[in-house]
């Protein structure tokens, strides 16, 4: 990903001697970098190497081809990820993964990595993790381990002839008490990403989501374990959208937006992200881009939404598609999203109040065991009828002494679709 700077203009007129800052590399500077930075120990490797191998893959050309994870397991509790993308060759292990903050992907916006710390990220859980190589026709392997002075040192341990497709496989072992966390943090991951890996184990359980509404560029998860807010994926990452550093107000679309489920794409590039990547850096840019995003989002809501209202071939079915909506999930984006919303420039209604007024009410019987709602024609003034019973009823009811049933049942349904007051007690 291409590196957002700043123009700086430099004053050095007069000076007698200039020095650069450095980084002197030990155990306490490696230490700050990789523990300091990762908050979550265990995320954060499966986070990085997964992204790496999606960017090897975009790189190669092969971006709809899954890498595989190997997840621990009580039988094997050690975590691989293996890519199939172009290699690497010795040069580049031993430069890359001995030299922080060294990177190969600042040069276009097709790679999500920039940072250089990601090849190291295994650090953050363990003291030692293996590098393996293919070019296609020589396999390498590789230990990158802490040495006795604390400093990361990276040694080549074996090469030999093969014929394995390309790709770079990352692997460390795992302790039992973290098998579940990583298989969290799997789940968490593996839900940015436009093809789901290949996770090579039996036990393994995706998490639950499924898309309930989409668009351009974001869609809205229904039964997720992970995720109960908005998130922002940039590439194949997605970060939670923080509210408080936007300045919103309470009631706007974007603030809507970001106390639901949604997953909302972003170019690569457009947003500025903390250096462990864990969440968005929130600067100038990148605040304008998520109110611009968040803005584009929630127009395309209500557009949907009116689209679905504007369908409906009368004013009252389109009162009754309405209430319809009665998941959680669609009651959360047509309540919050459907101000404005009306039948061709008629007010959709909760209620409706019959005409004529003087023979209907509305009734619970009971028949094989369970509540029913229906309509009593006997009675002498009107009453308010929720638009749902009105879908709901399944019978009428006629007292004793109750004439012209039918005809009053026709009535009923005309006045129906002619009125549409609502009762000022219920607004």
């Amino acid at each position: 990903m291409l590196m957002q700077t700043n123009v700086i203009d430099s004053f050095t007129h007069g000076v007698k001697e200039v020095s650069s800052f450095g980084f002197e590399m030990n155990a306490m500077a490696f230490q700050a970098v990789i523990d300091g930075i990762y908050a979550d120990k265990v995320r954060a490797p499966v986070r990085e190497y997964c992204t790496n191998a999606f960017d090897s893959h975009v790189d190669a050309g092969i971006p709809d081809k899954p890498f595989d994870v190997q997840l621990p397991s009580r039988f094997d509790p050690s975590f691989r990820v293996r890519d199939y993308g172009p290699g690497m060759s010795h040069d580049q292990i031993m430069g890359l993964y001995s030299t922080m903050f060294a990177s190969s992907k600042r040069d276009s916006n097709k790679a999500v990595g920039m940072i250089g710390l990601g090849s190291k990220s295994a650090f953050a859980y363990t003291n030692v993790f293996t590098v393996t190589s293919w070019d296609g026709a020589t396999e390498r392997l590789y230990s990158a381990f802490l040495g006795e002075a604390g400093v990361p040192q990276i040694a080549l341990l074996n090469d030999r002839p093969s014929d394995a497709p390309s790709g770079i496989e990352i692997s460390f072992a795992v302790k039992a008490e973290d098998i579940g966390k990583f298989h969290r943090a799997a789940r968490m991951t593996f839900m940015g990403f436009p093809v789901h890996p290949n996770v090579i184990n039996e036990t393994y359980e995706r998490d639950p989501a499924e898309t309930y509404v989409s668009g351009r560029g974001w869609r809205y998860l229904r039964g997720s374990n992970a995720i109960s807010s908005a998130f922002a994926r940039q590439g194949c990452v997605i970060y939670p959208i923080d509210a408080t550093p936007l300045g919103l107000e309470w009631l706007s679309d974007q603030a809507k937006l970001l106390r639901m489920p949604f997953v909302i794409d972003f170019e690569i590039g457009d947003l500025n992200v903390a250096t462990s990547r864990e969440q968005l850096g929130y600067d100038a840019r990148t605040i304008a881009n998520i109110k611009t995003r968040l803005g584009e989002v929630a127009t395309e809501i209500r557009a949907q939404l009116q689209a679905q209202i504007d369908a409906q071939p009368k004013w009252l079915d389109a009162c009754l598609y309405r209430y319809s909506l009665r998941t959680d999930a669609e009651r959360s984006i047509s309540g919050q999203f459907e101000g404005n919303i009306s039948y061709r420039g008629r007010p959709l209604e909760r209620a409706v109040d019959y005409v004529p007024s003087d023979w209907n009410s509305l009734v619970s019987v009971k028949k094989d065991g369970n509540t029913h709602p229906g309509f009593h024609i006997g009675s002498p003034r009107g009453t308010l009828i929720e638009i749902g019973a009105l879908k709901k009823a399944l019978f009428v009811v006629e007292p004793a002494g109750t004439k012209n049933g039918p005809s009053r049942m026709r009535r009923l349904m005309a006045g129906a679709q002619r009125a549409h007051r609502l009762d000022p007690r219920r607004q």
